[in-house]
């Protein structure tokens, strides 16, 4: 794809994919507008980019997007067309199902999918105006399937799935596509940000690290257990024939003094 010129509005892009995607685009000549709610993050991302003179921020929070033009209007000259929208913001989880308060599955839900209703409705109704435009969004394997510790996190990527499904049908005729990605595990800082049963961010370490540090001999408690080794590696298969590549199987399977525990 030709990103010369293209203006590209990226949610999420001070961290993983989304900033990953904001390094590639603007290296292509694509302006990109870079959204997220960490003013400071989305600065640095900012200072790293090839061109960021072909680049603007707003600062935006997914649990608070309910109006869209006031939100936009001091910079309405960057959002006066929008070629590419680009969905990679959002929160994760780590607790049971059994234990997450309604208040954590509600701010997963207002993150992941309610807060991107508005931004979605305000740049494709500009796209509608232009007859073309792009809308991709960045779900999860589970907004096909679900997954231990994830119930709240995998109900908010069906609802991906079922939202932006149905959109495509509604505006495909204006020349505007919809797609939907679903990666499978990456690792990016939203493990860090994943959501416990009581709505606070667990601050997981990455599975990388945690293997150096069991493996050193360090005790490591991880909700609620106390982790030994060994560290074994395993390779996650789908029931279904979907394609899953090599470097998005592995998991991790970690003994405990009790039974097993299934980290990603």
């Amino acid at each position: 794809m030709n990103w010369e010129n293209k203006k590209v509005w990226i949610i999420g892009a001070s961290s993983g994919i989304g900033q990953s995607l904001a390094y590639a685009i603007n290296q292509k000549g694509g302006f990109v507008i870079l959204s997220g709610r960490n003013e400071k993050a989305l600065k640095a991302t900012q200072s790293q980019l090839t061109h960021p003179q072909s680049s603007g921020i707003l600062v935006l929070d997914l649990t608070k997007t309910d109006s869209m033009e006031e939100s936009t209007a001091p910079y309405e000259h960057d959002f006066k067309n929008i070629d590419i929208l680009i969905h990679s913001g959002g929160i994760s989880q780590r607790s049971l199902a059994l234990d997450t308060t309604l208040s954590s599955t509600e701010l997963i839900l207002k993150s992941n999918f309610l807060g991107q209703i508005p931004i979605t409705q305000y740049a494709a109704k500009k796209m509608v105006q232009q007859s073309s435009g792009k809308i991709i969004v960045i779900t999860s394997f589970t907004g096909k399937w679900g997954f231990f510790l994830r119930s709240s996190y995998a109900a908010s990527k069906h609802a991906l799935h079922g939202y932006y499904d149905s959109l495509r049908m509604e505006i495909e005729n204006f020349g505007i596509s919809v797609h939907l990605v679903t990666p499978g595990f990456i690792a990016t800082e939203i493990s860090k940000n994943a959501l416990d049963a009581k709505g606070q961010a667990t601050g997981d370490i990455t599975i990388k690290e945690l293997i150096t540090r069991i493996r050193s001999g360090e005790s490591i408690s991880v909700l609620g257990y106390n982790l030994i080794s060994p560290v074994q590696h395993k390779m996650y298969t789908p029931v279904t024939n979907t394609s899953i590549s090599e470097s998005e199987k592995t998991w991790v399977e970690i003994k405990t003094e009790h039974d097993t525990l299934i980290l990603t």
